[in-house]
Protein backbone atom coordinates (compact mmCIF):
# COMPACT_ATOMS: atom_id res chain seq x y z
CA UNK A 1 0.00 0.00 0.00
CA UNK A 2 1.66 3.19 -1.28
CA UNK A 3 1.11 6.98 -0.15
CA UNK A 4 -1.49 7.72 -2.44
CA UNK A 5 -3.39 4.75 -1.31
CA UNK A 6 -3.21 6.09 1.99
CA UNK A 7 -4.76 9.49 1.40
CA UNK A 8 -8.37 8.17 1.84
CA UNK A 9 -7.52 6.46 4.38
CA UNK A 10 -6.55 9.09 6.46
CA UNK A 11 -9.31 11.66 5.39
CA UNK A 12 -11.65 8.57 6.54
CA UNK A 13 -9.91 8.05 10.28
CA UNK A 14 -9.78 12.18 10.65
CA UNK A 15 -13.51 12.63 9.52
CA UNK A 16 -13.85 9.53 11.99
CA UNK A 17 -12.53 11.38 15.00
CA UNK A 18 -14.15 15.03 14.24
CA UNK A 19 -17.39 13.20 13.93
CA UNK A 20 -17.11 10.48 16.96
CA UNK A 21 -18.79 7.89 14.10
CA UNK A 22 -16.93 4.51 13.58
CA UNK A 23 -15.20 4.06 10.59
CA UNK A 24 -13.58 0.41 10.24
CA UNK A 25 -10.32 1.17 8.93
CA UNK A 26 -8.87 -2.30 10.88
CA UNK A 27 -10.71 -5.61 10.83
CA UNK A 28 -9.61 -8.57 12.89
CA UNK A 29 -10.94 -11.15 11.60
CA UNK A 30 -10.63 -14.37 14.51
CA UNK A 31 -11.84 -16.94 11.74
CA UNK A 32 -11.48 -19.64 14.11
CA UNK A 33 -10.88 -19.97 17.54
CA UNK A 34 -9.57 -23.57 17.83
CA UNK A 35 -5.46 -23.89 18.52
CA UNK A 36 -3.24 -26.52 18.33
CA UNK A 37 -1.70 -25.19 21.53
CA UNK A 38 -3.10 -24.77 24.44
CA UNK A 39 -0.16 -22.04 25.69
CA UNK A 40 -0.37 -21.74 29.61
CA UNK A 41 -1.64 -17.86 29.52
CA UNK A 42 -4.13 -18.26 26.39
CA UNK A 43 -7.94 -19.19 26.75
CA UNK A 44 -8.80 -19.17 23.03
CA UNK A 45 -9.05 -22.42 22.68
CA UNK A 46 -11.20 -23.19 25.22
CA UNK A 47 -13.67 -20.84 23.72
CA UNK A 48 -16.49 -23.24 22.02
CA UNK A 49 -18.29 -21.47 19.14
CA UNK A 50 -19.42 -22.20 15.64
CA UNK A 51 -17.35 -20.93 12.66
CA UNK A 52 -19.21 -19.25 9.63
CA UNK A 53 -18.59 -20.58 6.58
CA UNK A 54 -16.35 -19.55 3.44
CA UNK A 55 -19.08 -17.77 1.55
CA UNK A 56 -20.75 -15.72 4.33
CA UNK A 57 -17.25 -14.70 5.38
CA UNK A 58 -15.97 -13.64 1.92
CA UNK A 59 -19.37 -12.20 1.96
CA UNK A 60 -18.55 -9.79 5.04
CA UNK A 61 -15.09 -9.10 3.89
CA UNK A 62 -16.79 -7.17 0.74
CA UNK A 63 -19.05 -5.57 2.89
CA UNK A 64 -16.13 -4.30 5.51
CA UNK A 65 -14.05 -3.21 2.74
CA UNK A 66 -17.17 -1.25 1.64
CA UNK A 67 -18.02 0.46 4.71
CA UNK A 68 -14.04 1.50 4.56
CA UNK A 69 -11.99 -1.46 5.57
CA UNK A 70 -8.56 -1.22 4.32
CA UNK A 71 -6.40 -2.97 7.01
CA UNK A 72 -7.22 -6.49 7.67
CA UNK A 73 -5.55 -8.76 10.90
CA UNK A 74 -6.42 -12.21 10.14
CA UNK A 75 -6.30 -13.94 13.85
CA UNK A 76 -7.50 -16.60 16.02
CA UNK A 77 -6.25 -19.13 17.34
CA UNK A 78 -4.62 -20.16 14.68
CA UNK A 79 -5.41 -19.12 11.73
CA UNK A 80 -3.56 -21.74 9.69
CA UNK A 81 -6.29 -24.52 11.19
CA UNK A 82 -9.10 -23.03 8.19
CA UNK A 83 -8.20 -24.82 4.96
CA UNK A 84 -9.45 -21.93 3.37
CA UNK A 85 -6.87 -19.56 4.64
CA UNK A 86 -5.78 -19.06 0.96
CA UNK A 87 -8.88 -18.26 -0.04
CA UNK A 88 -9.43 -15.48 2.63
CA UNK A 89 -6.70 -14.18 1.86
CA UNK A 90 -6.76 -14.02 -1.59
CA UNK A 91 -9.79 -12.09 -1.07
CA UNK A 92 -8.55 -9.52 0.98
CA UNK A 93 -5.32 -8.72 -1.59
CA UNK A 94 -7.81 -8.95 -5.02
CA UNK A 95 -9.17 -5.30 -2.55
CA UNK A 96 -5.89 -4.43 -2.12
CA UNK A 97 -5.92 -4.76 1.26
CA UNK A 98 -2.82 -4.50 3.87
CA UNK A 99 -3.03 -7.92 5.44
CA UNK A 100 -1.58 -8.83 8.49
CA UNK A 101 -1.65 -12.42 10.60
CA UNK A 102 -0.65 -13.57 13.67
CA UNK A 103 0.23 -17.35 14.21
CA UNK A 104 2.04 -19.83 16.02
CA UNK A 105 4.52 -20.75 13.46
CA UNK A 106 3.91 -24.31 13.93
CA UNK A 107 1.90 -24.83 10.23
CA UNK A 108 4.05 -21.96 8.34
CA UNK A 109 6.24 -23.88 6.38
CA UNK A 110 4.29 -26.35 5.40
CA UNK A 111 1.48 -23.53 4.21
CA UNK A 112 3.93 -20.81 3.29
CA UNK A 113 2.77 -20.65 -0.26
CA UNK A 114 -0.89 -19.93 0.67
CA UNK A 115 -0.03 -17.09 2.45
CA UNK A 116 3.00 -15.61 0.90
CA UNK A 117 1.26 -12.42 -0.39
CA UNK A 118 0.00 -11.35 2.82
CA UNK A 119 2.23 -7.94 4.28
CA UNK A 120 3.44 -9.38 7.26
CA UNK A 121 3.40 -12.12 9.79
CA UNK A 122 3.18 -12.53 13.43
CA UNK A 123 5.24 -14.99 14.89
CA UNK A 124 4.62 -15.93 19.02
CA UNK A 125 8.12 -16.83 20.53
CA UNK A 126 8.56 -16.72 24.49
CA UNK A 127 12.31 -16.87 25.62
CA UNK A 128 14.71 -19.53 24.89
CA UNK A 129 13.97 -23.01 23.57
CA UNK A 130 13.38 -24.52 27.33
CA UNK A 131 11.74 -21.61 28.10
CA UNK A 132 9.37 -20.83 25.24
CA UNK A 133 8.61 -24.92 25.40
CA UNK A 134 7.53 -24.79 29.03
CA UNK A 135 5.24 -21.96 27.73
CA UNK A 136 3.70 -23.52 24.79
CA UNK A 137 4.66 -26.81 24.03
CA UNK A 138 7.72 -28.76 23.06
CA UNK A 139 9.41 -28.05 19.96
CA UNK A 140 7.53 -24.70 19.43
CA UNK A 141 10.93 -22.96 19.35
CA UNK A 142 12.16 -24.39 16.37
CA UNK A 143 9.56 -24.57 14.81
CA UNK A 144 8.68 -20.74 14.97
CA UNK A 145 12.60 -20.40 13.71
CA UNK A 146 11.84 -23.05 10.97
CA UNK A 147 9.12 -20.19 10.26
CA UNK A 148 11.02 -17.02 10.71
CA UNK A 149 13.60 -18.75 7.92
CA UNK A 150 10.56 -19.90 5.50
CA UNK A 151 9.34 -16.46 5.62
CA UNK A 152 12.68 -14.86 5.03
CA UNK A 153 13.38 -17.10 1.74
CA UNK A 154 9.67 -16.08 0.57
CA UNK A 155 10.42 -12.02 1.03
CA UNK A 156 7.73 -12.60 3.40
CA UNK A 157 7.58 -9.61 6.36
CA UNK A 158 7.62 -11.17 9.64
CA UNK A 159 8.05 -10.16 12.93
CA UNK A 160 7.73 -11.74 16.81
CA UNK A 161 5.40 -11.01 19.30
CA UNK A 162 6.43 -12.25 22.93
CA UNK A 163 3.76 -12.42 26.19
CA UNK A 164 5.53 -11.50 29.04
CA UNK A 165 4.50 -13.70 31.69
CA UNK A 166 6.19 -15.10 34.85
CA UNK A 167 7.99 -17.66 32.91
CA UNK A 168 10.13 -15.17 30.54
CA UNK A 169 10.25 -12.47 33.26
CA UNK A 170 13.65 -12.10 33.24
CA UNK A 171 16.03 -9.59 31.33
CA UNK A 172 18.18 -12.49 29.87
CA UNK A 173 14.72 -14.37 28.69
CA UNK A 174 13.90 -11.12 26.62
CA UNK A 175 17.85 -10.44 25.35
CA UNK A 176 17.58 -13.89 24.10
CA UNK A 177 14.31 -12.48 22.07
CA UNK A 178 15.95 -9.34 20.80
CA UNK A 179 18.89 -11.40 20.06
CA UNK A 180 16.70 -13.48 17.82
CA UNK A 181 15.24 -10.70 16.13
CA UNK A 182 18.95 -9.06 15.52
CA UNK A 183 19.91 -12.23 13.89
CA UNK A 184 16.81 -12.65 11.47
CA UNK A 185 16.78 -8.36 11.10
CA UNK A 186 13.19 -8.55 12.38
CA UNK A 187 11.23 -6.49 15.24
CA UNK A 188 9.51 -7.85 18.01
CA UNK A 189 6.41 -6.34 19.82
CA UNK A 190 6.60 -7.40 23.77
CA UNK A 191 3.27 -6.76 26.21
CA UNK A 192 2.30 -9.01 29.58
CA UNK A 193 -0.04 -11.60 29.91
CA UNK A 194 -3.14 -10.37 31.73
CA UNK A 195 -6.07 -11.68 32.82
CA UNK A 196 -7.87 -10.17 29.85
CA UNK A 197 -5.36 -10.70 26.97
CA UNK A 198 -5.62 -13.97 24.83
CA UNK A 199 -9.39 -14.49 25.60
CA UNK A 200 -9.59 -15.20 28.97
CA UNK A 201 -13.21 -15.64 29.84
CA UNK A 202 -13.14 -17.45 32.90
CA UNK A 203 -9.88 -18.98 33.14
CA UNK A 204 -8.22 -17.97 36.02
CA UNK A 205 -4.07 -17.36 34.75
CA UNK A 206 -3.25 -15.65 38.04
CA UNK A 207 -0.13 -18.44 38.65
CA UNK A 208 1.15 -17.68 35.18
CA UNK A 209 1.50 -13.78 35.88
CA UNK A 210 4.62 -12.49 36.81
CA UNK A 211 4.69 -10.35 39.92
CA UNK A 212 4.54 -6.92 39.56
CA UNK A 213 8.12 -5.81 41.12
CA UNK A 214 9.73 -8.14 38.60
CA UNK A 215 7.74 -7.31 35.56
CA UNK A 216 8.76 -3.65 36.14
CA UNK A 217 12.29 -4.79 36.03
CA UNK A 218 11.94 -6.28 32.96
CA UNK A 219 9.99 -3.46 31.31
CA UNK A 220 12.84 -1.21 32.78
CA UNK A 221 15.38 -3.49 30.43
CA UNK A 222 13.31 -2.70 27.47
CA UNK A 223 13.22 0.97 27.98
CA UNK A 224 16.93 1.40 28.73
CA UNK A 225 17.26 -1.10 25.11
CA UNK A 226 14.78 1.22 23.22
CA UNK A 227 16.18 4.34 24.73
CA UNK A 228 19.94 3.10 23.44
CA UNK A 229 18.34 2.90 19.96
CA UNK A 230 17.47 -1.05 19.83
CA UNK A 231 15.26 -0.87 17.16
CA UNK A 232 14.26 -4.10 17.60
CA UNK A 233 11.47 -3.28 19.86
CA UNK A 234 8.48 -2.30 18.04
CA UNK A 235 6.98 -0.87 21.03
CA UNK A 236 7.60 2.67 21.44
CA UNK A 237 9.07 4.40 24.98
CA UNK A 238 5.72 6.18 25.71
CA UNK A 239 4.16 2.61 25.03
CA UNK A 240 6.56 0.89 27.55
CA UNK A 241 6.19 3.41 30.29
CA UNK A 242 2.74 2.70 30.28
CA UNK A 243 3.25 -0.82 30.50
CA UNK A 244 5.69 -0.10 33.28
CA UNK A 245 2.51 0.46 35.83
CA UNK A 246 1.31 -3.18 34.58
CA UNK A 247 -1.50 -4.19 36.77
CA UNK A 248 -2.29 -1.24 38.19
CA UNK A 249 -5.31 0.31 35.72
CA UNK A 250 -4.01 3.48 33.78
CA UNK A 251 -6.82 5.01 32.56
CA UNK A 252 -6.32 5.70 28.51
CA UNK A 253 -8.44 6.93 25.89
CA UNK A 254 -9.58 4.80 23.27
CA UNK A 255 -9.48 6.65 19.67
CA UNK A 256 -8.37 3.19 18.14
CA UNK A 257 -12.43 2.46 18.94
CA UNK A 258 -12.88 4.32 16.19
CA UNK A 259 -11.16 2.71 13.67
CA UNK A 260 -11.31 -0.78 14.41
CA UNK A 261 -13.57 -3.60 14.18
CA UNK A 262 -13.41 -7.05 15.38
CA UNK A 263 -15.44 -10.36 13.99
CA UNK A 264 -15.62 -13.87 15.79
CA UNK A 265 -15.28 -16.77 13.98
CA UNK A 266 -19.36 -17.29 14.71
CA UNK A 267 -20.19 -13.66 13.36
CA UNK A 268 -20.51 -11.57 16.11
CA UNK A 269 -18.82 -7.94 16.26
CA UNK A 270 -17.72 -6.44 18.46
CA UNK A 271 -15.15 -3.55 19.36
CA UNK A 272 -11.88 -5.09 21.39
CA UNK A 273 -11.76 -8.12 24.04
CA UNK A 274 -8.96 -6.32 25.67
CA UNK A 275 -10.81 -5.12 28.29
CA UNK A 276 -13.15 -6.08 31.40
CA UNK A 277 -16.70 -7.21 30.28
CA UNK A 278 -15.96 -6.92 26.52
CA UNK A 279 -18.63 -9.79 26.08
CA UNK A 280 -21.17 -7.19 26.95
CA UNK A 281 -20.71 -5.78 23.92
CA UNK A 282 -20.48 -8.75 21.44
CA UNK A 283 -23.54 -7.62 18.13
CA UNK A 284 -24.50 -10.31 15.77
CA UNK A 285 -23.43 -9.21 12.24
CA UNK A 286 -27.06 -8.16 10.66
CA UNK A 287 -28.47 -7.98 7.16
CA UNK A 288 -27.42 -4.31 7.14
CA UNK A 289 -23.46 -4.25 8.11
CA UNK A 290 -23.33 -0.76 8.72
CA UNK A 291 -26.39 -0.63 10.95
CA UNK A 292 -25.15 -3.11 12.77
CA UNK A 293 -21.72 -1.09 13.07
CA UNK A 294 -23.75 1.94 14.49
CA UNK A 295 -25.50 -0.01 17.01
CA UNK A 296 -21.86 -1.33 18.83
CA UNK A 297 -21.47 0.72 22.44
CA UNK A 298 -18.38 2.49 22.44
CA UNK A 299 -16.61 2.78 25.75
CA UNK A 300 -15.34 6.25 26.26
CA UNK A 301 -12.11 4.77 28.47
CA UNK A 302 -10.21 1.86 28.78
CA UNK A 303 -8.33 1.70 31.99
CA UNK A 304 -7.09 -2.01 31.59
CA UNK A 305 -5.20 -1.76 28.40
CA UNK A 306 -1.99 -3.93 27.77
CA UNK A 307 -2.88 -4.53 24.02
CA UNK A 308 0.71 -2.90 23.12
CA UNK A 309 0.05 -2.08 19.68
CA UNK A 310 -3.31 -0.22 20.99
CA UNK A 311 -1.53 1.44 23.35
CA UNK A 312 0.89 2.72 21.38
CA UNK A 313 -2.07 3.99 18.99
CA UNK A 314 -3.79 6.18 21.59
CA UNK A 315 -1.03 7.17 23.73
CA UNK A 316 1.01 8.46 20.22
CA UNK A 317 -1.62 9.98 18.26
CA UNK A 318 -4.41 10.49 21.05
CA UNK A 319 -2.99 13.54 22.38
CA UNK A 320 -2.81 15.22 19.09
CA UNK A 321 -6.07 13.99 17.87
CA UNK A 322 -7.63 15.46 20.89
CA UNK A 323 -5.79 18.93 20.97
CA UNK A 324 -7.58 19.26 17.16
CA UNK A 325 -10.84 18.32 18.50
CA UNK A 326 -10.47 20.78 21.59
CA UNK A 327 -9.45 23.48 18.62
CA UNK A 328 -12.35 22.68 16.45
CA UNK A 329 -14.88 22.60 19.32
CA UNK A 330 -13.60 25.89 20.80
CA UNK A 331 -12.78 23.79 24.01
Amino acid sequence: MNFLDRIPIYWKAAKAVISRRKVPLITVLHITYRCNLSCRYCGYHERKTGELGTDKLLSLIDEFYRLGTRFIVISGGEPLLRDDLGQVIKSCKNKRMFVSMNSNGIFVKQRIGEIKSIDRLKLSLDGPKEINDRVKGEGTYDKVIEAIEACKRENLKVSLTTVISKYNVFSAHLAHILDIAKEYNIEVSFQPADQTHCGNIGKDISSDLPAAAAFREAVSFLIKEKSKGNNRIINSLAGLRHLYHWPCPRKIPCLVSLFSTFLSPDGKIFICDMFPGSQNYLVTAGQNLKITLDNLQLPCSCQHCWSASTIDFNLLLGPRLSRILESRNGL
